[in-house]
């Protein structure tokens, strides 16, 4: 694998194979007679990581769905709940399909589309960096949504922006 990324990580990095550390498959092995052979072990493990970011996607729009039923089944049970609670209701459960969405979008596109290149042979070069930039965002911009969506958390940061920008008129020391 050394001899096969030796002479790509030097024009696009201008780095030194000896002196980096990587993991990654090697699916198409280049022979001395020019051909190539498909390491299967590599596809595998492939189709394996696609299996588990499939049913984390799989499972995470199932119980979308189930919980979309449920909160609809709750809200129009309005004997029993306040307009206070069904909007809550509501409320949270936006911030659950965002939350739901920013993982998608920031690990679980980019790391399928990183695979998919692997497969089908297509060297991103410095795009694959991407993913480095995606999965350390993810921690920062996950709780985002909450507290911009529900109304109680909106309210809160809002008093807070005016507190820490808006100063008091009469601000003099005598």
């Amino acid at each position: 694998m050394n001899d096969a990324l030796r002479s790509e990580v030097l024009l696009t990095f201008d780095w030194k194979i000896e002196n980096i550390t990587y993991v990654g498959p090697y699916i198409y092995q280049k022979k001395i007679d020019g051909t190539y052979e498909t390491d299967f072990n590599a596809v595998i493990m492939i189709m394996v990581l696609f299996l588990i970011i499939f049913s984390s996607i799989l499972t995470m729009l199932i119980s979308g769905i189930k919980c979309f039923y449920r909160i609809n089944k709750l809200i129009n049970v309005r004997d029993m709940q306040s307009v206070y609670n069904n909007k809550l209701q509501s409320q949270l459960f936006y911030a659950l399909i965002t939350q739901t969405m920013i993982p998608v979008i920031l690990m679980h596109f980019p790391v399928t589309v990183l695979f998919i290149s692997v497969l089908v042979d297509l060297n991103l070069g410095t795009l694959s960096d991407i993913i480095r930039i995606t999965i350390t965002l993810f921690p920062a911009l996950d709780p985002i949504p909450t507290m911009f969506i529900i109304k109680s958390y909106r309210i809160a940061i809002k008093s807070m922006i005016k507190v820490v920008f808006v100063r008091p008129k009469n601000t003099s020391i005598n």
